[in-house]
């Protein structure tokens, strides 16, 4: 150590270098603490803009109507979905209420095909169930069949309509979606 301490007193160029790096190191420090300095800066005033749109978010009292708009929209959809126990119910329902005006609408030669019930990716308690009649076409039975799917208080979606007439008998298909709401077993 006394070497070092001796060696530092005699060797001018010695002493330069290692207050040029004692500078050096002064300056990256002042430089990196800029940089921390302005970066924090940057983040307070985010933080303070943040804060000012989340006063006046607080401040406005339309939120409480709007939830209670959403809930009474809510309730309105719902109220439109098929109510079923089960999937199978749920098929059963729609296979019973489209055979129902089949027979009503007095359709002809009519061939009903129900699919199997599954689960809305984005909403666990509801069901989709599409069904497909395909029938000879008859203006009359078919309009009293669409009018009735209209009229229907929950929701019956006619998907798909094709009318053919490319047979002795013109036939139609059509492909409806209906939505079932999981409800208790009563």
């Amino acid at each position: 150590m006394t070497e070092l301490l001796e060696e530092l007193r005699n060797n001018t160029r010695l002493r330069l270098g290692i207050w040029l790096i004692l500078a050096i190191l002064l300056l990256y420090g002042l430089l990196k603490l800029g940089k921390v300095q302005q970066t924090l800066q940057t983040e307070y005033q985010q933080a303070a803009q943040q804060h000012i749109q989340l006063q006046d978010i607080h401040e406005q009292t339309f939120w409480l109507e709007r939830a209670k708009q959403a809930r009474a929209l809510r309730v309105e959809v719902e109220d439109k979905l098929w109510q079923s126990a089960s999937k199978g119910l749920a098929q059963a329902d729609l296979q019973a209420w489209l055979n129902r005006w089949i027979k009503i609408s007095k359709l002809s030669k009519p061939k009903l095909n129900v699919e199997s019930a599954f689960v809305l990716p984005e909403q666990s308690n509801i069901w989709q169930v599409s069904a497909q009649l395909n029938a000879e076409f008859n203006a009359k039975a078919l309009q009293l069949l669409l009018n009735k799917i209209a009229e229907n208080p929950q929701w019956l979606v006619v998907e798909r309509l094709d009318i053919q007439n490319n047979q002795r008998k013109p036939r139609f298909k059509l492909s409806v979606k209906a939505f079932f709401q999981a409800s208790p077993a009563s």
